[in-house]
């Protein structure tokens, strides 16, 4: 795994979160074919079960006055978090439980050889290193609620997810 040894409790302390977070990391520039409102959505059904859930969002780009917009419409200003662009993605790798991708690519592999479970959009070529239910979730762009309840079943199931990290 590609893994640094880090200080797990002080890097979520320092990003406002705590041990009972569950949270989900997406590294993608701030563009609309990132797809970032569709994982906005299936988060606020996510959140609403599980309202520990934390979403942090690494990147810039034009979309980012409009995914504010979204978050504060869907109430979701307290738990979604915008961390800009980062130079420490593997520290956000190690707090995360799991990542949203829209499909294969780079960010899918690092957060793969990270131990992070990947859920993901049935796209690019993503079914080539995503097992669904075992090291991730894959889903079609209209199965938004089939997500978010594998998404809820992960985040209610510690026992799972430590054998999705491990996948």
């Amino acid at each position: 795994r590609f893994t640094k040894s880090v200080d797990k409790i002080q890097i979520r302390k320092k990003k406002g979160l705590s041990k009972e977070n569950f949270v989900i990391l997406r590294t993608a520039r701030l563009s609309a074919e990132k797809s970032h409102a569709d994982f906005l959505n299936v988060f606020k059904l996510v959140n609403e079960a599980v309202p520990h859930s934390r979403y942090l969002i690494a990147g810039s780009g034009p979309q980012r006055a409009k995914l504010i917009h979204i978050i504060k419409k869907l109430g979701l200003t307290d738990s979604v978090i915008l961390l800009g662009e980062r130079d420490d993605i593997e520290d956000l790798n190690a707090i995360s439980d799991l990542a949203f991708v829209r499909g294969f690519g780079t960010e899918s592999l690092e957060h793969l050889c990270a131990g992070i479970p990947v859920c993901s959009f049935d796209s690019d070529g993503a079914h080539e290193i995503i097992q669904h239910g075992n090291n991730g979730f894959l889903f079609q762009f209209t199965e938004t609620t089939r997500m978010s309840k594998a998404i809820i079943g992960l985040a209610k199931n510690r026992q799972k997810l430590d054998a999705m990290r491990k996948a």
